[in-house]
């Protein structure tokens, strides 16, 4: 009894919001693990920009790469993902 006194019943919009936490954990671990597969530069460029929030430029400089080399890997990456991802749907 004294166990349960500290404890409060969810409302339905922090029971609907914690269920789309889980969902959304459940898809990132979904994407890291897809994310395995992509070569080590592949890995550098989404982790960076699509993780890292780094702009295309800084991520770039900090790869010490071209813009358009850091594009073309972002971009190939991305599209390796996502046929990845529709495969698995």
């Amino acid at each position: 009894m004294v166990r349960l006194a500290g404890r409060r019943a969810l409302e339905t919009s922090e029971i609907e919001e914690l269920a789309a936490k889980i969902d959304a954990q459940q898809a990132g671990r979904k994407l890291l693990e897809r994310c395995s597969m992509l070569s080590a530069n592949e890995q550098a460029a989404i982790e960076l920009v699509d993780l890292a929030e780094l702009t295309p430029k800084e991520a770039a400089a900090a790869l010490s790469l071209p813009r358009g080399v850091l594009r073309m890997r972002l971009s190939r990456a991305r599209a390796k993902l996502r046929k990845e991802y529709y495969v698995d749907e």
